[in-house]
């Protein structure tokens, strides 16, 4: 996938309320909201 892909469909998790992002260093973490894991974890079922 391409760097700008990747980009485009965090964004799009994030505005959905799925993701946050928050930068480290030079780094940003990426991490799963409740609705995310919420969302996750009834997919596994």
């Amino acid at each position: 996938m391409a760097p700008s892909s990747a980009s485009e469909h965090i964004h799009v998790l994030r505005d959905a309320g799925l993701l946050t992002s928050r930068r480290l260093a030079n780094s940003v973490i990426h991490s799963l909201t409740p609705l995310g894991h919420s969302m996750l974890t009834l997919t596994r079922l």
